[in-house]
């Protein structure tokens, strides 16, 4: 449970092996690092955390083989189980809260994309830009930014149009669409031809 709750505290981030065995260690005391990675790698195994790779739309970007993928429970009532967190604790937490919204969301994204035989990775570079879903089939692909507060919907637009603006101006191929998921809200297409998505109305 102590490793659980360290991979919840940690959950959609790329949180080195060292940072998660410090956590264990200063509540469960002496634990080796090689343990922590064995246990890791046996939840992988199980299917209880998932490793959401890093997207790189340029074959030769050197960073592709040294970039540890993001860390995510396969389901965020694990996440909540683990922090024992309660439904005031929440929301007394807008941040927790936020990253327990974000990994439900991931989770649907990933069954969803597997149906369909795409695959969904994540975008960081080396300004900070970051997405928080890439949706890839074939050879489209897709942005998505996830905010659960329909107030937060244009931050999360703005992402995605700086995202398309970069790559594009480097010869990559528009989007097949990009989009922001919410958590409530009607299901509409913006001006700027960026889709706004309630978490309900997702579907294969």
């Amino acid at each position: 449970m102590h490793l659980l709750a360290a991979v919840a505290r940690t959950n959609l981030t790329a949180a080195k092996l060292n940072t998660i065995t410090a956590d264990v260690q200063a509540r469960f005391g002496g634990i080796a690092r090689q343990t922590i990675a064995d246990y890791l790698s046996v939840l992988t195994r199980l299917y209880v955390i998932e490793e959401i790779p890093q997207w790189f739309p340029e074959l030769r970007d050197k960073l592709r083989l040294r970039k540890t993928p993001k860390r995510m429970l396969a389901d965020p009532s694990i996440a909540i189980s683990a922090l024992k967190a309660r439904p005031g604790d929440l929301a007394r937490d807008p941040r927790t809260l936020g990253m327990v919204f974000e990994n439900l969301c991931l989770r649907d994204l990933l069954v969803y994309s597997e149906v369909n035989g795409a695959k969904v990775s994540h975008y960081h570079d080396a300004s900070d830009l970051e997405v928080d879903a890439i949706i890839e089939l074939g050879s489209k692909w897709a942005a998505v930014e996830i905010k659960m507060g329909a107030h937060r919907v244009e931050e999360g637009a703005a992402v995605l149009k700086r995202l398309a603006s970069k790559l594009v101006s480097k010869g990559a191929d528009s989007p097949a669409f990009s989009a922001v998921i919410t958590g409530g809200g009607p299901l509409h297409r913006r001006e700027d031809g960026i889709y706004v998505i309630p978490i309900d109305c997702l579907k294969p």
